[in-house]
């Protein structure tokens, strides 16, 4: 996980111990891996944690990376709080 995408860099490892999930398959019509996860244009629905994360499809180095929030998102949060990034590399 990254805090930004501007953070994430291929050739270091990355941290995933805190993300919610460790990899997706986003399918047609919305439809993922599992029956909790929806998904449309840019938002993965997240039914378990009442959560609509954004997602955002970035080629680097000739490789596509998913960047999809999070979540965490709480009122316990201090103003200008920010979900981390969890980085998924497509197969």
């Amino acid at each position: 996980m990254v805090e930004t995408l501007d953070e994430f860099d291929p050739g270091k490892p990355a941290n995933a111990n805190r993300a919610p999930f460790k990899e997706i398959t986003l399918k047609d019509g919305g439809l993922t891996d599992s029956e909790a996860r929806t998904w449309s244009g840019d938002t993965l629905m997240d039914l378990d944690r009442y959560q609509a994360l954004k997602m955002t499809l970035k080629t680097i180095a000739g490789s596509e990376y998913l960047f999809i929030e999070a979540g965490g998102f709480s009122s316990k949060n201090p103003p200008g709080w920010q979900s981390p990034l969890m980085v998924m590399k497509q197969k």
